[in-house]
């Protein structure tokens, strides 16, 4: 069996449609907490085992109170079947691909269905049977009243049925014994899982404390590399509190000072023009003023040498008064050009008062940006002004790091925060001193859970008739098919520290390397992980010839070392999907190999 499309929408996180395409191999989908991941991992139950939808059921989000969820999938024969499951209207629908009409066709609406239509690929098992072998999760806790078989145990056995054996008085004292101390070590891991709360807030304390000093020290570097530019913009920084609408001001009036000028300017120069003109025509350059002159001087020669009688006297009298009336009016004429250019010369001053008048208001109005740029060798306001908003902009800038420092320091300096940063390492270094080893709460409990059935079915069996033989080593790893595959997934996931696992009287051990064993619940939290996923991994290995469906991960990173043992999962994972299908829901994506499908869930 092959997922092809996992769908669902009003479900928690998945308010809207969202369809994930699924491939043979390995396929991790990650997500941040709280994107869905466990609601994909309840959803693929509930399709393809039938599992009871009510947990889901509380969690409806979609609009009108509409939510649903569906499966795609092939099976070997090559059929392709669509699972869909109505929370809202706790309805069931079972569609089968018609290769004609190209389109989906009803089936059947009954979740009992299921066992038949996923027959081929159980390998004789039942669909419960299947989802413990296929559907792994750390969130699955184990209930002795209500489950016939302890999750994540190996199963050597085949599913046959072994009566109790009555346990001797030894054999009880040592089993009683050996479940007090269990649960004396669980009140105390117990007492150590409720003190992490305080271990995490001190480490983030810390963590604080030492991100504010490392800030502090940053800023203040930052600080001091700008400070060097002080003397460049201090300049730039004086002035009234309203410079820069002055400047402003100063900036939107020099058009219009420049067009006024060059208004003046022009009618100046046509003044200058005029003046020159009446220059180019003085008195003594007119011909009327010569031909005066001329007429009045040969008029006089021709009187003082020539006898005045009759008819010459009068042309004589007539020369000169005419020679006269021409000097009257030459001089006439250039008193009148002289009155002209006086009056142009009047003109042309009172231009260039009037110039002189607008430029001295200019800089009476903005004295203080004229007075500045003016100081700071700026050629033109607009350079003044670009570089004052560089200024400013560091001005600010020093502001922010002054505020800044203020917020960090909190009033204190950076002798004590340095100082609270040494008290809240110490307080984290303590605590982590203190909180022992990391033991698993669940195998824990799963211990302590056999061995109280194992005393109360001994209660119930008959007496031995003769004392058993002490068990061995090796004596509780009958030859199995499934003791191979998990102990090749063991050595693999822990690098060969790990080299088996077995079962002696109803509980897991593993056996080190060395040959040393011990009991699950004793190992760490990342060994006893190891441990587990081998024997979901080595069963399902064991059946690939007969089991059809899926390998279904959630979670199974968590509590692993991210660089090694991450790897050494996803490695061991690839090469188990070959041909298969595996599917992992974890929280981070998984490096980059071929044949690796990856999808990423929107944050919620």
């Amino acid at each position: 069996m092959i997922i092809l499309e996992l769908a669902c929408f009003g479900l928690r996180s998945f308010r809207q449609v969202t369809k994930l395409a699924l491939k043979p191999g390995l396929n991790v989908i990650h997500g941040r907490t709280g994107s869905g991941k466990s609601t994909l991992f309840d959803c693929l139950q509930v399709l393809l085992f039938g599992l009871d939808a009510e947990p889901l059921r509380s969690g409806l989000t979609g609009a009108n109170g509409s939510s649903q969820a569906a499966v795609t999938v092939r099976l070997r024969g090559g059929d392709i079947y669509r699972v869909i499951r109505d929370f809202a209207k706790d309805s069931f629908h079972i569609q089968r691909w018609d290769q004609n009409a190209k389109a989906f066709a009803p089936m059947a609406a009954e979740p009992d269905t299921l066992a038949r239509l996923f027959q081929p690929e159980c390998d004789g098992l039942s669909l419960d049977a299947v989802r413990a072998l296929t559907a792994w999760s750390p969130r699955t806790s184990a209930d002795p009243a209500e489950e016939p078989e302890v999750p994540n145990v190996p199963d050597f056995t085949h599913n046959v049925a072994a009566s109790p054996a009555a346990l001797t008085a030894d054999e009880r004292a040592a089993k009683v014994q050996r479940l007090a101390e269990l649960r004396t070590k669980l009140a105390q891991a117990e007492r150590l899982a409720q003190s992490a709360d305080e271990r995490a807030a001190a480490r983030e304390k810390e963590a604080e404390a030492r991100h504010r000093l490392a800030a502090l020290d940053a800023l203040r570097a930052r600080r001091e590399a700008s400070s060097g530019r002080k003397g460049e913009m201090a300049p730039f920084l004086q002035g009234p509190k309203e410079l820069d609408a002055l400047l402003d001001g100063y900036i939107k009036a020099l058009p219009a000072l420049d067009e006024e000028r060059a208004a003046l300017e022009e009618e100046a120069g046509a003044l200058a023009g005029r003046i020159a003109g009446t220059d180019a025509n003085p008195l003594l350059k007119t011909p009327l003023f010569w031909v005066g002159a001329g007429v009045t001087g040969v008029s006089f020669l021709v009187a003082a040498f020539v006898p005045l009688r009759g008819g010459t006297r009068y042309l004589c009298l007539a020369g000169i008064g005419i020679g006269l009336s021409l000097l009257v009016a030459s001089l006439i004429l250039d008193f009148r050009r002289l009155g002209r250019k006086k009056s142009l010369e009047t003109a042309r001053a009172e231009l260039s008062r009037k110039l002189s008048r607008l430029e001295e208001r200019l800089k009476k109005t903005y004295a203080a940006p004229v007075a500045l740029i003016a100081q700071t060798g700026c050629p033109d306001a607009d350079t003044f002004k670009a570089k004052r908003r560089a200024a400013l902009e560091w001005s600010g800038e020093q502001a922010r790091f002054d505020q800044e420092e203020a917020n960090l320091l909190d009033g204190g300096t950076r002798e004590t925060l340095e100082a609270e940063w040494q008290a809240a390492k110490t307080r984290a270094d303590a605590l982590m001193q203190d909180a022992g080893e990391d033991v698993d709460l669940e195998s824990l409990r799963d211990a302590i859970g056999l061995l109280t059935r194992d005393l109360d079915a001994s209660d119930a069996a008959p007496a031995p008739s003769a004392a058993p033989s002490p068990p061995t080593a090796t004596s509780g790893v009958p030859p199995d098919t499934h003791t191979s595959e998990i102990d090749v997934c063991l050595l693999r996931l822990s690098e060969e520290r790990l080299q088996a696992v077995i079962t002696r009287d109803n509980a897991v051990w593993v056996r080190r390397r060395g040959g040393a064993e011990v009991p699950i619940e004793q190992l760490s939290h990342g060994e006893a992980l190891q441990a587990r996923l081998s024997v979901v991994l080595g069963k399902w290995a064991a059946r690939r010839a007969g089991l059809g469906f899926p390998l279904l991960l959630d979670e199974p990173l968590s509590g692993l070392d991210p660089q090694k043992s991450r790897r050494i999962v996803l490695d061991t994972l690839s090469r188990l999907g070959a041909n298969r299908q595996i599917v992992v829901l974890t929280n981070g994506p998984a490096p980059e190999s071929p044949g690796l499908v990856q999808i990423a869930l929107a944050p919620a």
